[in-house]
């Protein structure tokens, strides 16, 4: 019984450190954190009403940034809270408080930084997740990441992503 307790904390741990590292990368990357809000809705799968999206290639990043492999344009959603700690397509589990999203073809772990179109905040986030290939959307975003770029209250927003290198 005692093994089995220093195994759960062991990766209760694990779990933690991974979540901070991703999180430390974020907050590098997109400078600041909004305020908690209430309001939005969306769930995993882009269920609404939205009439255009998906995403378009726009060839790759600008000259200066050789660490973006391409860029991509769309609507980004968010998970509804409802899918706090139910597995993602790659067998991890979702957090809300993580920095992750989910996208129809991109492998998994790719690193994308998301940005507003709206207002040009920014957000690092790692792709864990798949949406499904009929969605309107080109991404969901973790609860955490769609606060960091100010979309909450919009549910919806247009977004430019650029896939970085490996």
């Amino acid at each position: 019984m005692n093994q089995f307790k220093t195994l759960l904390v062991g990766v209760f741990v694990i779990s933690l450190l991974t979540a901070c590292d991703t999180l430390l990368i974020a907050t590098r990357t997109s400078g600041g954190s909004s305020g908690t809000r209430t309001g939005g809705s969306s769930t995993t799968g882009g269920g609404g009403s939205s009439t255009s999206g998906g995403s378009s290639s726009t060839g790759s990043g600008s000259s200066s940034n050789s660490n973006v492999a391409s860029v991509l344009n769309g609507k980004a959603s968010y998970y509804h809270d409802k899918f706090h700690g139910r597995r993602t397509a790659s067998g991890q589990t979702y957090n809300k408080y993580a920095l992750t999203a989910a996208h129809k073809t991109l492998p998994f772990n790719t690193k994308i930084e998301v940005r507003n179109l709206k207002n040009n905040r920014k957000v690092l986030v790692v792709i864990n997740d798949r949406l499904p290939r009929t969605s309107t959307r080109s991404i969901d975003l973790s609860r955490a990441a769609a606060e960091r770029i100010g979309m909450v209250r919009d549910g919806v927003v247009r977004v430019e992503m650029k896939v970085l290198r490996r």
